[in-house]
């Protein structure tokens, strides 16, 4: 798949905004299926398009903001996603 379609799936799934949708992008981050670029984009894109915010998902975020820690990027992205969610859910 190039980078186009690549780009526009992300996109698509990201604006799906279920819970579903958000724990696929969560996994695909966690297992590196996505690249650098692509993951920053999902972890800050999360609490744009999350659109049924619960308890559950936000502990799920939270493990993923645990275990992401791939430079002070990801940290800064990652802390900041998850704070504005917490917001959100709260």
């Amino acid at each position: 798949m190039d980078f186009g379609n690549r780009s526009v799936l992300l996109d698509a799934v990201m604006a799906a905004g279920s819970n579903p949708t958000v724990t696929f992008l969560k996994e695909c981050v966690l297992n590196r299926r996505l690249s650098k670029t692509e993951s920053l984009q999902a972890i800050a894109g999360f609490p744009l398009y999350i659109r049924t915010p619960t308890a559950e998902l936000l502990n799920e975020l939270f493990v993923m903001n645990l275990l992401v820690s791939d430079g002070i990027l990801f940290v800064t992205t990652r802390n900041l996603a998850f704070s504005l969610y917490f917001i959100r859910t709260c």
